[in-house]
């Protein structure tokens, strides 16, 4: 819901503050501006859509559950609190329909196949949204959109924003499930080796 309520704002805030700060107050500019915030809000989007289609093209291995790379110390989830993340991790949508796995909530916290599975999606998820926050600064390479850098910087800057949010939230939770993962493996083993 934060999401649907922050991206329309910022749009709008963008339009009417370069069209108000340009001068030249008639229709014409104003419709100048509207598409060069919507081409520059709409190039995020694809270049976020692109880089996801891409990563998750990546070999599986490489976002193993417990590959060294999405670790999380303890600094990091420090500053998570800080942030107040469980606040307002709610308010960001989860976008597990686009891979028919929901990471919104824990379905089966004993099942390691189910928890393998979690954080597998969890780590391609904080790939793309790291490689979407940086990505999107190429922005500024475009040059309709970069006609005006008070469009392309803050869309570039608001896209890393909104691109970082999610990937802390998918941080926040990865030490939580590796534990339950390996607690899980655990037990699966221990009814092996009974059975």
């Amino acid at each position: 819901m934060l999401y649907l309520i922050l991206i329309p704002a910022s749009g709008a805030l963008l339009l009417f503050g370069n069209f108000f700060a340009g001068g030249d107050l008639t229709w014409a500019a104003f419709g100048w501006e509207f598409a060069r915030v919507g081409a520059a809000m709409a190039g995020a989007f694809a270049i976020d859509g692109l880089l996801a289609l891409l990563i998750r093209r990546l070999p599986a291995r490489w976002f193993a559950p417990l590959a060294p790379l999405f670790s999380v110390g303890k600094r990091e989830l420090k500053l998570y609190r800080f942030l107040r993340l469980p606040a307002w991790k709610n308010g960001v949508p989860e976008w597990g329909g686009f891979t028919s796995f929901r990471k919104n909530r824990l379905a089966s916290p004993s099942d390691p196949v189910y928890l393998a599975r979690f954080l597998l999606e969890s780590n391609y998820g904080v790939a793309i949204h790291l490689a979407g926050a940086l990505a999107g600064f190429a922005l500024l390479a475009v040059p309709f959109v970069n006609a005006r850098l008070s469009v392309a910087l803050p869309v570039a800057c608001l896209n890393a924003l909104f691109s970082l949010m999610p990937m802390m939230i998918l941080r926040f939770h990865t030490p939580t499930l590796r534990r339950l993962y390996r607690r899980a493996v655990r037990r699966s083993t221990v009814v092996e080796k009974l059975s």
